[in-house]
């Protein structure tokens, strides 16, 4: 129960985040943390509940033959790892099959808010830079779409840079500007 517990958890996590606190969306209010967890930790958690669901069925295989005390016991942690593993995988599948991902580039802090600046990378090529509002710390954000710093090119990392006296935030890669706005 010690790897079933976690294992199930992890997984209905996962696929729990999958279903939508991915990738922020246009207007959308996110966990930022989540966020994050997901995009950078979901493939790697989905492989370790896989490979601790494998573990356990083949300690237990031989319970089962056999019969030994507490075998039904193991079973369904055994049972509840499975569920986990199943859980993770599926819930990884946006991100294995890149149909929606997202990736944070940089922060930058203006009037006494955090600012988060990421990207969304898929497959069907709709990609654009996201930007999050978030209050201080910069936990829970309200992010929108910014489609006119045009599609991200990573030929260099994008800097979100804030000017403080001008009261604006700027997306930058090396010396070359993107985007100047308002928040």
């Amino acid at each position: 129960m010690f790897i079933g517990l976690p294992a199930a958890g992890l997984g209905g996590l996962f696929f729990l985040l999958a279903r939508g606190a991915g990738t922020p969306t246009d207007g959308g209010t996110v966990f930022y943390p989540a966020v994050l967890l997901y995009n950078y930790t979901v493939i790697q958690f989905a492989i370790l509940i896989l490979l601790a669901a494998i573990m356990l069925l083949m300690l237990w295989l031989p319970q089962a033959i056999r019969r030994l005390p507490r075998f039904a016991w193991n079973g369904a942690a055994l049972a509840l790892a499975l569920a986990g593993a199943v859980l993770a995988c599926w819930g990884s599948l946006p991100r294995v099959l890149l149909v929606n991902n997202y990736v944070h580039l940089d922060r930058a802090a203006l009037g006494g808010r955090t600012y988060q600046l990421g990207a969304r990378i898929a497959v069907d090529g709709d990609n654009y830079y996201v930007l999050c509002d978030c209050a201080q710390p910069g936990v829970i954000c309200q992010c929108r779409r910014l489609r006119e710093a045009g599609a991200p090119a990573f030929t260099a990392r994008p800097e979100l840079v804030a000017d403080h006296a001008a009261g604006t935030l700027s997306i930058r890669i090396g010396a070359r500007m993107l985007l100047t706005l308002r928040p």
